[in-house]
């Protein structure tokens, strides 16, 4: 086994790692235009390194093999754009888009003009260095078992920290962390870590225990013990995420949709999973006040939406994820179904956000924070069953080589991350993706067999 691990490969590796950990922000997007984090720019380094260091990597034909599946879905994006040219998704009707921005530059990416031709190259970025490039650039067991290791440490330091900040916080009204390292505004008693805010705590615990059960089922070819699985399901419940226990929910139903399509026998013997699910759901609402008043807001919301007054105050950091599904409910009575099933093309969210929410957002254009409010928005109910195969395709051709069990178990973990990241929108899906066909190529190689 080579043991030697290159130093664009360790610096790769860290800038995966420090992708989720959005504690560590670098830059205001009012300034630079995009999150600018310490992961982003270890990333450019990484990037700038390869250039300077000259090395060749030789993708393979995109429309052949594993990432077969992301080329069909970047091309359908960009039908939906055609789609949203023809149906005035593009159509900024009310304020400014340039009220947000303070920088020339920020001005300039955040524009109505700019911000969908950004959006693809920001799709793009993330399909090639998130899940083309660690196949690439992690070729062997010791820089697998690398990632592995120092994404362990920092998971347990970020996990001492944020428990300390619960405690500190419980015992003497003191808390020392704040959402990220710059504005310092910290959440209550909430668990987030170095995630960021608890809504990314949420998505980042999750993928946290794919990556754990991940390298146990390569090393011992078994999931952790399932009292780590526990634990770590109640540290996501103390994030108190709303968000969050959607994700679970949409989770669920894509797991039993592919139970059912295996095997209805097999959905019937595991409802005791769909019951622990929900259980855990229910759990979450009763025990977080603010869950509780999200709920009795909503029923005020209707209200607000057809006077275009605004929504009630703690409804008001949502609205960006309801003002989309307003604008499609509008069309649809105007019997303008194209954008419901090809959607609209990327960065017209954020347009049907400005029109919608003129009355009391700011002036900017403000993607929706629900990933599946995007998706199925910009890319319509094809869009979004595109965007869920093109994930699930991966898994399966992934872990072949694996016995039932342990098949099984991953392709429901990667369909819960997928329920999670379109409950909250985080680039921990495409990262795992991209660790997972990567870690059983090495395994393939390492059996001497190759992935078809």
């Amino acid at each position: 086994m080579h043991t030697k691990i290159s130093f664009v490969t360790k610096l790769f590796i860290w800038s995966l790692i420090f992708e989720s950990l959005l504690y560590f922000v670098l830059g205001s997007q009012q300034y630079t235009g995009i999150s600018l984090s310490l992961g982003r720019g270890i990333q450019i380094i990484t990037i700038l390194f390869l250039l300077i260091l000259n090395k060749k990597v030789t993708f393979s034909d995109p429309f052949q093999g594993h990432f077969r599946w992301f080329t069909y879905l970047f091309l359908f994006s960009i039908f939906s754009a055609i789609i949203g040219l023809f149906t005035q998704g593009y159509l900024l009707k009310n304020i400014s888009d340039d009220g947000f921005a303070i920088s020339f530059f920020s001005k300039f990416i955040r524009s109505s003009m700019v911000r969908p031709f950004f959006e693809y190259l920001i799709f793009l970025y993330y399909i090639i260095y998130f899940i083309v490039m660690p196949f690439y650039l992690i070729k062997t067991e010791a820089a697998l078992f690398y990632f592995f290791n120092m994404f362990r440490k920092m998971f347990l330091i970020g996990l001492f920290i944020g428990l300390l900040d619960l405690v500190t916080l419980k015992l003497m009204g003191i808390q020392f962390l704040g959402r990220d390292i710059l504005d310092g505004v910290t959440v209550g008693f909430r668990y987030h870590g170095f995630a960021g805010e608890p809504r990314d705590a949420f998505v980042y615990v999750f993928y946290s225990l794919c990556v754990f059960n991940l390298v146990s089922i390569y090393k011992n070819n078994k999931p952790i013990n399932k009292k780590y699985n526990l634990g770590l399901v109640a540290l996501m419940l103390l994030t108190q995420s709303a968000s969050g226990l959607i994700g679970l929910l949409i989770g669920i139903f894509l797991i039993m949709l592919f139970l059912i399509s295996q095997n209805f026998k097999k959905f019937i013997e595991k409802t005791r999973f769909l019951i622990l699910g929900i259980i855990i759901i229910g759990l979450g609402i009763l025990t977080s006040d603010r869950i509780l008043s999200y709920l009795d807001a909503f029923t005020f919301l209707l209200e607000a939406l057809e006077n275009e007054i605004p929504p009630p105050f703690i409804l008001q950091g949502q609205m960006s994820n309801i003002f989309p599904i307003w604008d499609l409910y509008h069309k649809a009575l105007n019997f303008n179904i194209l954008p419901l099933f090809f959607g609209s093309g990327f960065g017209s969210a954020s347009v049907a956000n400005n029109n919608f929410g003129y009355y009391f957002l700011e002036s900017e254009l403000r993607n929706p924070a629900a990933q599946i409010i995007r998706v199925l928005y910009e890319t319509g109910i094809l869009g979004l069953s595109l965007y869920i195969i093109t994930f699930y395709k991966l898994t399966k051709s992934s872990v072949k080589w694996l016995s039932l069990p342990n098949k099984n178990f991953l392709i429901l973990s990667m369909l819960m991350l997928i329920g999670l990241n379109l409950g909250h929108r985080s680039t921990s899906l495409f990262i795992y993706s991209g660790l997972l066909f990567t870690t059983f190529s090495v395994y393939s190689r390492k059996l001497g067999l190759t992935l078809k």
